[in-house]
């Protein structure tokens, strides 16, 4: 594949310079690091002082750690040497990079870094730019600890990450909702910002002590699910009741469509039983699917 007409630069996508395009040599390498004699100098505990090394040779960028203590991570994996292609996410330190096509006339000059402490290292940026499934998988894997702050439209929600392991998971509009089905709700949102602050000291007790890969994946699968599911739905706002009379016997239903019957029973809107009832979204718009049709539920 032919490189971009311009070459390759890296597009800081979260930290204090989002947005911060640094082009790349033509060919040639350079050195990523805490050291002032880096060409890309990023000032932090969490960088070593020559953490990585970026080469560009006939065309092709290969990123190689150059033995660091925290490790370099590509795309949420940890990497020793890697060659990478347009849309890799690097992560080094705190600072979230992605490779991009260099503008025209983009500069190799990076910003003027501040020295930040490992307590004070942070994330922060678009939802936009690093999908949340990438987002806490580059998190895990780098074994960080922190708390992932979300803001979609108004609602906010906070991860606790530990070491790789979903230790809590809380929105903040629906406090009930369980840890696991809360992780899962929020995989689906695709705007919005995020900020991974340094955990609490002390730190709360764990709700949940889970690794994030399997929870990971599992949300992946409802994600597409609940794509299909939803859609078939009124907006989530739509309030809905039970049907009196009820069209068949109750015993017709499957024990998960009589769990969502009981929850419409104290009325609301189709969000009010996701939020009300235990089971994965995904599971619970299927059955309300189900129960429209059916003539079980009716739109007020």
């Amino acid at each position: 594949m032919a490189p971009p007409e311009h070459g390759y630069a890296l597009l800081f996508v979260s930290g204090r310079f989002q947005g911060t395009v640094f082009a790349l040599p033509g060919e040639g390498a350079l050195v990523l690091g805490r050291d002032s004699d880096a060409e890309l100098v990023l000032a932090e505990d969490l960088v070593s002082r020559r953490h990585a090394e970026l080469a560009v040779k006939e065309g092709e960028v290969t990123l190689r750690d150059l033995g660091s203590t925290n490790g370099t991570f590509v795309n949420g994996q940890r990497v020793k040497k890697v060659k990478l292609v347009v849309g890799d996410r690097v992560l080094v330190g705190s600072s979230l990079m992605k490779l991009v096509p260099a503008p025209a006339g983009a500069q190799a000059t990076p910003p003027v870094f501040v020295t930040k402490t490992r307590a004070q290292a942070s994330m922060q940026g678009k939802i936009e730019e690093v999908p949340l499934p990438d987002l806490v998988q580059l998190i895990a894997s780098s074994r960080k600890s922190g708390v992932l702050l979300l803001k979609h439209d108004e609602e906010e929600c906070r991860i606790d990450l530990r070491e790789g392991k979903l230790a809590a998971c809380r929105l903040a509009a629906a406090p009930g909702v369980p840890d696991r089905k809360a992780f899962w709700r929020v995989l689906a949102w695709e705007r919005g910002s995020f900020e991974l602050v340094p955990p609490a000291n002390p730190a709360p007790p764990a709700a949940l002590e889970e690794d994030v890969g399997p929870l990971l994946m599992e949300g992946i699968r409802q994600l597409d699910e609940w794509r299909e599911a939803s859609a078939r739905l009124p907006r989530l706002e739509a309030k809905v009741e039970v049907a009196d009379p009820l069209p068949v016997k109750l015993r017709d239903l499957t024990p998960e469509e009589l769990d969502v019957l009981q929850a419409a029973m104290k009325g609301g809107t189709i969000q009010s039983i996701l939020d009300r009832a235990p089971e994965p979204d995904v599971d619970l718009a299927k059955a309300i699917g189900v129960l429209l049709e059916r003539g079980y539920l009716r739109v007020v």
